[in-house]
């Protein structure tokens, strides 16, 4: 699930203009540009601390100028996080300083947790750009329940929130309550 996550996310990405990026995305206060900027930090933050068991906070940021091609820097982390992920058994512990400092995750979580953002990011790039997404169903099943895990509370409203708050949709389609599990209307 997770390379496929990588690869619609990919498929998504390749699509952004240089015209598209300041366009405003569902992410409250991010445009297109920071969003990807973001994406791509978070690849190397999550390579960094597969390679590492940990990463420190900086690891997961990019700085992108105008000199930068997004697209090739969207490559190039990707790859990393592949490398990082196939050097690596499922039951090695990582910390993930972005969501528990103190805590250690075995690498299949870790893949969750990418998956989520991954995937849940994909839609975010599509909506700020008017193009639909909607992933396969078996991607699908996986966000909705990772998305079910993520907790809700204080950790939704504060400034860095990696989620909003949940919003109550009709329950009728998985993809668009995963969504609003994460504070999206989709």
């Amino acid at each position: 699930m997770h390379r496929l996550a990588i690869a619609d996310a990919t498929d998504v990405i390749a699509q952004v203009r240089p015209e598209d990026l300041d366009k405003p995305t569902p992410c409250a206060g991010w445009n297109l540009g920071r969003l990807l900027t973001h994406m791509i930090g978070q690849n190397h933050g999550f390579a960094e601390a597969i390679e590492n068991g940990d990463a420190p906070a900086s690891a997961y940021s990019y700085q992108w100028t105008a000199e930068h091609d997004l697209h090739s820097a969207w490559a190039q982390s990707v790859e990393r996080l592949a490398k990082a992920v196939d050097a690596h058994e499922l039951d090695e512990r990582i910390t993930l300083v972005e969501i528990n400092p103190k805590a250690t995750y075995p690498l299949g979580a870790v893949i969750g947790f990418h998956t989520l953002d991954t995937a849940i990011h994909a839609w975010d790039v599509s909506t700020s750009r008017n193009v639909l997404y909607r992933p396969n169903e078996d991607l699908i099943d996986e966000v909705y329940a990772r998305a079910r895990q993520v907790p809700a509370g204080k950790n939704r409203t504060g400034p860095g929130a990696a989620f909003a708050p949940p919003i109550t949709v009709p329950p009728e389609d998985l993809w668009r309550t995963a969504l609003a599990l994460l504070g999206r209307r989709g």
